[in-house]
């Protein structure tokens, strides 16, 4: 794994941070996870952050809708996460983006980007326009035959 946040999850079992079927997991750099972890984390890997206790409140906060397709865990201000991956490395770059879309990158794109799902101040897409769209409106389909439609063009 590499530009993650694996700390405080919780399963029925006892290595719920780094548990795999069949091998231990390998650090690619520049992660965050407890320095209590399992054997089965593996060895942290270059720029891996190891937060001094298992508190996920910490990291990250709860899990919410911030945006995007999919829930995220914000990342705090005061985070470990925050800036973790230095410019240039693991694929911290001006095109980056998080889990919801989100540019990681700001202004001139030399930033370091934060860990993990959420990027703390990751620049909003502007949403795309569309012109000359044909929307129809069926109204009413009756014994297979329709009895009323409309159609305009949006400029």
């Amino acid at each position: 794994i590499r530009n993650s946040i694996n700390i405080g999850n919780s399963a029925p079992y006892s290595n719920a941070d780094c548990s795999t079927v069949s091998a231990a997991v390998n650090s690619l750099g520049f992660n965050v996870r407890s320095a209590f972890a399992s054997p089965a984390c593996g060895v942290p890997g270059v720029g891996d952050f190891l937060a001094p206790g298992p508190a996920s409140d910490v990291v990250v906060g709860m899990l919410d809708d911030n945006g995007g397709d999919t829930m995220t865990h914000r990342i705090p201000s005061g985070s470990a996460a925050r800036n973790l991956i230095p410019a240039g490395f693991n694929g911290c770059d001006a095109s980056a983006t998080d889990q919801r879309d989100y540019f990681r990158a700001t202004g001139s794109g030399t930033v370091d980007c934060d860990a993990g799902a959420y990027e703390f101040g990751a620049v909003v897409p502007e949403p795309a326009t569309t012109t000359g769209l044909l929307c129809g409106i069926l109204v009413l389909v009756a014994g297979g035959r329709r009895t009323g439609s409309r159609s305009r063009t949006l400029a």
